[in-house]
């Protein structure tokens, strides 16, 4: 339901395309068809997030011939983001430097610096993280790989409804992981990434509950796919884990059926010395006379993250003691 909702806002394109921002895929390497020969190439390597080194480059000392790529695009500063995202998600940071970069990076300009700023610490983000994960076809599925016009530039734009208080804040937080970056010796910046969090779910228009399932996915399965069994999706639950899951499961309920006159509440019974854990819903009668009301617990199969990939794409067979579901 959150990516249904975040897919109904403008996207990057839209943005992009409205403003005249220019974005694409680094130099192609053609000897057949010669156009630009650079002299520095950005070290992939050295790309980080937030900032990337001034230095982060290597000399084209083989003088290695590219396609010519769209004007201006390496016009420095610039937004660069890795092609493939590593064990912690995306990678992109704003560049400095005099270099192009290969076709595995994607570069963003045209746009003034704070806005740059704004869509590094974006694309950097948990939010968009989560986004990328759950809608791309590969990440997460085959390999950790992105498209860039597919799934890139369809990722909801925050410029649409960002506040000029917002992106100030934004800047600044900005600008204060960055210098903590530079400095000689490393300085923990989580706390000014999750005020960067909190502030595109906002943008966003997502609701605290909204927020907690993109977080959800950040912290259980992306990790899982990038941590395997090291991941905290792995660990046992505890009892404060289902409560927790239990009182999101009823508030959405009730949120879903809130004209109902009904009214869901969990209890969740553990055991003793047992590794079973029951969760129990009560549903109350809101009004003063006699109804019949069934609560039913069904599981719902889909492609990819919801059913807007699923309708009519999945084939059922139903056998003695089973039901055998292919993608069609």
């Amino acid at each position: 339901r959150v990516v249904v909702k975040m897919r109904r806002l403008p996207t990057l394109q839209s943005t992009f395309d409205k403003n005249n921002w220019v974005y694409g895929r680094g130099c192609n390497a053609d000897s057949k068809n010669p156009k630009i020969t650079p002299e520095f190439l950005l070290d992939l390597n050295r790309i980080e997030r937030y900032c990337v080194p001034s230095d982060a480059t290597v000399y084209n000392n083989k003088n290695k011939v590219y396609r010519e790529n769209k004007q201006n695009i390496f016009n420095p500063p610039y937004v660069v983001m890795k092609e493939c995202p590593d064990k912690e998600g995306v990678i992109a940071g704003l560049f400095h430097g005099n270099a192009v970069t290969t076709t595995s990076a994607f570069v963003f300009n045209g746009m003034t610096d704070d806005d740059k700023k704004v869509l590094a610490a974006y694309l950097n983000s948990r939010v968009g993280n989560a986004y990328l994960f759950l809608t791309s076809s590969t990440w997460g599925i085959e390999r950790e790989r992105l498209l860039l016009n597919e799934e890139v530039m369809q990722m909801p734009s925050p410029y649409v409804t960002i506040t000029k208080e917002q992106k100030n804040r934004i800047v600044s937080l900005y600008n204060q992981i960055c210098k903590k970056r530079s400095a000689l010796m490393y300085i923990d910046t989580t706390n000014e990434e999750r005020c960067i969090d909190k502030l595109f779910y906002s943008i966003l228009g997502l609701s605290d509950f909204e927020a907690e399932v993109m977080e959800d996915v950040c912290d259980n399965s992306l990790s899982l796919f990038a941590l395997k069994d090291k991941a905290e999706a792995m660990r046992k639950v505890t009892e404060i884990d289902l409560c927790a899951y239990a009182q999101r499961l009823c508030q959405s309920i009730n949120d879903y059926y809130s004209n109902s006159k009904t009214r869901v509440s969990p209890e969740v019974f553990v055991p003793n010395e047992e590794s079973l854990k029951v969760m129990d819903f009560r549903i109350k009668n809101l009004i003063n006379e006699e109804r019949t009301i069934k609560f039913v617990f069904y599981i719902k199969t889909v492609l990819g993250e919801d059913e807007y990939l699923t309708n009519g794409n999945l084939k059922f067979e139903k056998n003695a003691n089973c039901i055998k579901i292919r993608n069609a």
